[in-house]
């Protein structure tokens, strides 16, 4: 079919591009949709330099929203559609300071208040799970040029982790 005889075209073949086109496509299986790219194939821009991190961990409603559901959705695709994603829910650990933390202290309440599965460690608990994480830094001239605070408080989401995005990109595909 000339690309140019399609109902919708998505120019970008990676995880947005191809997730575009599938929802577009299941929303209205009648629709001719294209997908164009400036690769060969799918997936070998930006998506190929992915680490696949997720996260649902986000002050923003909409960010929050779409990362939570698209994180449900991958684990969907792994259990009831039979796509191997290498699904990794490890989580993801964000390191404060004292001052960071407490300016943080208003977007810990609102992920709190919309069900945001996460805990806080102080720096005992922090150095009880991580031995060689450094988390004093006084007296560290390098540290100082560079600005690092001593780490106080860490941020653990739970619904975080990561996945291989080539297989991802596979799945779309498919």
């Amino acid at each position: 079919m000339p690309i140019m005889d399609c109902d919708i075209l998505v120019i970008g073949a990676g995880i947005m591009g191809l997730s575009t086109a599938y929802y577009l496509k299941k929303q209205d299986p009648s629709k001719d949709i294209v997908v164009i790219d400036k690769y060969a194939g799918p997936g070998q821009g930006n998506s190929a330099k992915s680490e696949g991190g997720f996260r649902n961990m986000f002050t923003s409603n909409t960010n929050y929203l779409l990362a939570d559901t698209s994180i449900d959705f991958f684990f969907h695709m792994e259990k009831e559609m039979g796509y191997d994603l290498k699904l990794e829910p490890i989580g993801y650990m964000w390191l404060f300071s004292e001052d960071q933390y407490n300016g943080i202290k208003g977007a810990i309440e609102e992920m709190k208040n919309r069900g945001i599965e996460f805990t806080v460690y102080n720096r005992t608990e922090i150095e009880a799970m991580m031995p060689s994480l450094t988390t004093d830094f006084g007296g560290d001239e390098e540290a100082e040029l560079l600005g690092l605070k001593n780490i106080d408080y860490g941020l653990f989401g739970k619904k975080c982790g990561s996945l291989d995005a080539d297989a991802l990109v596979r799945a779309y595909e498919a």
